[in-house]
């Protein structure tokens, strides 16, 4: 019963730049790629195929997760060198 009642007050996650607010909170407060999902479907409803687009936007764009922030691989080798 009480899930029920929790399951009704999740807030729905649709738009991309809503769901990648979701993902950067989430990696901040340290959760890895394999328990994302799981996580961030438990606490919002959320659009799969928008999630799934987001993620592969993320991957084939070069980003990676430091920790703190997306960041572009590119850019982070660039600024090495």
């Amino acid at each position: 019963m009480q899930n029920i009642i929790e399951d009704c007050l999740k807030p729905r996650l649709t738009e991309s730049v809503d769901i990648l607010t979701a993902v950067n909170i989430l990696r901040s407060r340290g959760y890895e790629q394999d328990d994302l999902i799981a996580e961030i479907t438990r606490l919002f409803y959320v659009d799969l195929d928008e999630y799934n687009l987001v993620m592969r936007r993320l991957a084939f764009a070069g980003v990676r997760y430091d920790g703190f922030a997306f960041q572009d691989d590119a850019l982070a080798v660039g600024s090495a060198a």
